[in-house]
């Protein structure tokens, strides 16, 4: 049986048996030189496609990541910019120094205040305070004690906590910091 479709021609094959749930193409010289196409049960095809892109799409905000813009590396794990959850972007500064940005519902901490990082697992927690500036970041020396410690308990602890002075807060899954944030602290 042969159909045409979008402009171009295709041809079912009489009696061919394919295996369930896979898509074959066969040259096809004898018939308008298109390709033959084979489909069997393309519900299933679509289905497992469907059902696959949004759950990529939805771990991909909860790995840790990291990236090179500018002269500055950036460490991140979250949403920025979202309505909902959190986010936490570690940037790498020239000059040996690192700036702390959190965002909570889309809104960074307010300014001049405290942020509070308490980063957990099952061994215990430990709680980082830094101060913000009018922006809502905190930038500090990279090579400080208080930046090390953080660096070394996100690359070996579970969750991270970001905390605003006026209790709204947001937990940040550390799966993969580990390997995404180097031994050095932005080395």
């Amino acid at each position: 049986m042969t159909f045409a479709a979008f402009g171009s021609c295709f041809r079912r094959s009489p009696g061919r048996s394919e295996p369930h749930g896979f898509l074959r193409a066969i040259p096809n010289a004898a018939q308008c030189g298109q390709w033959e196409i084979v489909m069997i049960r393309p519900i299933l095809a679509i289905t497992a496609l469907a059902t696959a892109i949004p759950a990529a799409a939805q771990q991909s905000g909860s790995a840790w990541r990291s990236g090179f813009h500018q002269g500055i590396t950036q460490y991140l794990t979250g949403e920025w910019d979202s309505s909902t959850g959190g986010a936490l972007n570690l940037s790498c500064l020239p000059g040996g120094r690192v700036a702390i940005l959190a965002q909570i519902k889309g809104q960074a901490p307010p300014a001049n205040t405290v942020l509070r990082l308490t980063v957990s697992s099952r061994a215990g927690s430990r709680e980082f305070r830094f101060a913000t500036d009018r922006q809502g970041s905190a930038t500090l020396p990279a090579a400080g004690a208080a930046f090390r410690q953080l660096w070394g308990a996100l690359r070996t602890r579970d969750i991270v906590t970001v905390r605003y002075p006026d209790g709204r807060f947001s937990v940040q899954s550390l799966d993969g910091a580990g390997k995404t944030l180097p031994v050095r602290p932005c080395g």
